[in-house]
């Protein structure tokens, strides 16, 4: 398969599923792959919301700037039944309109809809976006309000804030440079010697300590930070589950380089696959993955039907 830049959420999903990575990156099928996309908008309004706060050292109200963004993103504006099973909880439960400020008589404002078109209760998971907001500036508003770390600013405690790790890996079996994808949340200057590098998370599941030491993501992270800030002797990566706690780790030289070599075999093998397989039908499929488009393009695939999105192709077209 065609692999043009590696990064967690890309090998993973080849671990997971080759077909649904050649749909996603190949075929061009992301966006319709999902049946919801609740968790990623609710996030990305958590995650844009903490950055912006970041680049203004603090200096903006945070709960304006939260209600600018989920109202950007539209996190409810999903199907919420499709949503994880306790965020379907905490939304459908009894409106309270008339004690809410977000009633606007007869309309709802989180989700633009007069109240009696949908069930249910944005209110309880607005609220809980907002907390783990309020929880991650407790935890990093020292640093924040330092700034980036710059000649014009050498006492800023930030050094980077959705920092592109765009690093190489190496070179693959055919000679070629393996590029990284990927963005990494909050980089902080703990010390004169040691960074940290800060990963948001806002879903609902917390892996245990040992499968956190072991998950790809983590592992990455350690050696790109490693690259990107080699003046830097020691990296401690930091991954905050906003509803649970933070999960800490420092890789060893050793251990990065067993991921190096971990991510270029994986590469190879993505890379050099010539017959796809799929996943079987699962639990995991059912809630995430639109299984109908899944067989539908399963078939074109087996019959040699080029069954790329066309709005990827014209896409194509534009940029050659």
């Amino acid at each position: 398969m065609r692999i043009t830049s590696v990064s967690p959420t890309r090998l993973k999903t080849a671990l997971s599923c080759e077909f649904k990575y050649f749909l996603t990156y190949e075929w061009g099928w992301a966006e319709e792959l999902f049946q919801y996309t609740f968790s990623s908008k609710f996030g990305t309004a958590v995650h844009a919301t903490l950055e912006a706060y970041a680049l203004a050292r603090g200096n903006l109200d945070l709960k304006e700037e939260y209600a600018k963004q989920v109202e950007l993103h539209n996190p409810f504006l999903d199907d919420m039944n499709k949503a994880p099973s306790k965020a379907r909880a905490a939304f459908f439960v009894e409106k309270n309109c008339q004690s809410c400020p977000f009633f606007n008589s007869p309309r709802c404002q989180l989700v633009n809809q007069h109240i009696e078109h949908f069930e249910g209760c944005p209110r309880p998971l607005y609220d809980d976006g907002f907390r783990m907001a309020q929880d991650a500036v407790k935890r990093y508003d020292a640093y924040f309000k330092t700034g980036i770390k710059s000649v014009d600013n050498p006492s800023g405690r930030v050094i980077g804030i959705e920092c592109n790790a765009n690093i190489c890996w190496g070179k693959d079996e055919d000679g070629e440079d393996i590029k990284m994808n990927g963005f990494i949340d909050l980089v902080i200057e703990y010390d004169k010697d040691t960074i940290i590098i800060v990963d948001y998370k806002t879903g609902y599941s917390t892996p245990t300590h040992d499968d956190f030491i072991e998950d790809l993501q983590p592992r990455m992270y350690s050696f790109a930070a490693k690259q990107l800030f080699p003046n830097y002797k020691f990296v401690w990566v930091s991954f905050d589950y906003f509803r649970a706690t933070a999960l800490d780790y420092a890789f060893t030289n050793s251990d990065d380089e067993k991921t190096r070599k971990e991510v270029i075999d994986l590469y190879n093998r993505v890379k050099k696959a010539r017959r796809i397989k799929r996943r079987a039908k699962d639990h995991y499929c059912k809630h995430l993955c639109n299984r109908p488009l899944c067989d539908i393009k399963w078939e074109e695939l087996l019959q040699g039907i080029d069954g790329s999105n066309p709005n990827r192709q014209e896409k194509k077209k534009e940029d050659d």
